[in-house]
């Protein structure tokens, strides 16, 4: 079985001056559901949608939801924060048996793909923009990048 994972950066936040929160700008809903609408064309069955307690990433969440699985209920996770350690979220996906959705922060996803695909969290392998999102795929338990979405393709 070919188990894949998506992680997803948030879509652009609005500052802290505007909004001490930091929820999505009118331009990062607007990628985000660009984002949504082109993964939901190319059809992909998840079993959870995981994001942090962070504003910007809930409704990057929701609106990913919305369009890939109405279904599901996001599941928030402190372990997902932008400094946190990748060791709980490792736990998680390695006892996945099923496709998963991250949607996180920087430094956060950096360090989580560094770890999974070239074994060391400080390895820079993808940049994450704003709305960025990457399919990891695991072949006889490694794993390696699919294919990535930037704002930039959409």
């Amino acid at each position: 079985m070919i188990l894949k994972i998506y992680l997803v950066r948030h879509g652009e936040a609005l500052s802290p001056d505007i909004d001490p929160e930091q929820g999505l700008s009118p331009a990062g809903v607007e990628g985000i559901e660009k984002l949504s609408k082109f993964l939901a064309g190319n059809s992909f069955p998840l079993s959870a949608i995981l994001h942090s307690n962070k504003a910007r990433a809930k409704q990057t969440a929701d609106i990913l939801r919305q369009h890939l699985e109405p279904h599901l209920t996001p599941e928030e996770h402190e372990y997902l924060k932008p400094n946190a350690p990748i060791d709980d979220a490792l736990l998680r996906i390695e006892g996945s048996e099923e496709d998963l959705m991250i949607v996180s922060h920087l430094p956060f996803l950096n360090n989580l793909v560094g770890s999974l695909v070239g074994g060391d969290p400080d390895l820079l392998i993808v940049h994450f923009h704003a709305g960025t999102t990457v399919c990891l795929e695991q072949w006889d338990g490694k794993w390696a990048i699919d294919w990535v979405v930037t704002k930039s393709l959409l």
